[in-house]
């Protein structure tokens, strides 16, 4: 059961870790393009870093980022990179721990590690993302607010 536990405990961190990333906003053709994206062995595979650089792409088009907007721009997707980076490193290491077997004070703390694993990858992506937002224009913003947060993807 371990694998199935760790595993549905790691697509969740990774798909609330990817919440404050690139999200796919509400759209018929992109909910196609995600449920192709999602039947890829890389993008099931929580540690796999293999898309990171399509949905930094994807988030940058989408948010029409300018010319005098690229030195915001950097560090947000380091913020990204850098989620990407850890996840991969925390389930290495919480997957050495276990060798396979799991008991109820080991699964305790690995979801205390991975919800500070995911406060920090938010605070960092908030740091980076606050002065590319105020950067922006009211059309980049809504981008972003639609792409981004919850209300926009309903």
């Amino acid at each position: 059961m371990l694998p199935q536990r760790f595993l549905k405990i790691s697509l969740l961190t990774l798909a609330l870790m990817g919440a404050g990333t690139a999200s796919y906003a509400a759209d018929p053709d992109r909910e196609v393009a995600r449920d192709e994206a999602a039947s890829t062995p890389a993008f099931n595979n929580p540690g796999s870093d293999a898309h990171i650089e399509g949905r930094i792409a994807y988030l940058k088009a989408e948010l029409m980022i300018t010319p005098q907007q690229e030195n915001l721009w950097g560090p947000v997707a380091e913020s990204m990179r850098a989620d990407v980076r850890d996840l991969d490193a925390a389930m290495r290491k919480v997957g050495d721990e276990v060798h396979g077997h799991e008991n109820t004070v080991q699964y305790l703390q690995h979801r205390v590690y991975f919800a500070r694993l995911r406060a920090d990858g938010e605070m960092r992506f908030l740091a980076a993302m606050r002065p590319l937002y105020e950067s922006m224009s009211t059309q980049q913003k809504q981008a972003a607010d639609a792409l981004l947060t919850p209300d926009g993807q309903e």
